[in-house]
């Protein structure tokens, strides 16, 4: 299990706020909202890290697998990160 905290924002709350209009297609009333829907929160990161080693050849070449699943829906992250690497000692 890894997690992050983060003490404060990354920036002010109205960071990611551009003016925009508020009620399409007429444009009557004209206000300031988040673009994309992004707002600036103090994001907490719950991941849960699963994965395995084993030995190929002696303790000369290992190859491991492993897959990294985020808990929570806090930032802009990816749904499943698998990584996968071989280790060589001479």
């Amino acid at each position: 299990m890894l997690s992050r905290h983060q003490f404060q924002r990354a920036g002010s709350a109205e960071a990611f706020d551009v003016e925009r209009c508020l009620n399409p297609p007429s444009c009557t009333e004209r206000g300031r909202a988040p673009l994309f829907g992004l707002e600036n929160q103090r994001p907490d990161f719950y991941d849960l890290s699963v994965g395995l080693r084993f030995n190929v050849w002696g303790d000369v070449l290992i190859m491991y697998a492993n897959v990294l699943v985020p808990l929570n829906d806090d930032g802009l992250r990816a749904e499943v990160i698998p990584l996968a690497g071989i280790e060589a000692t001479l």
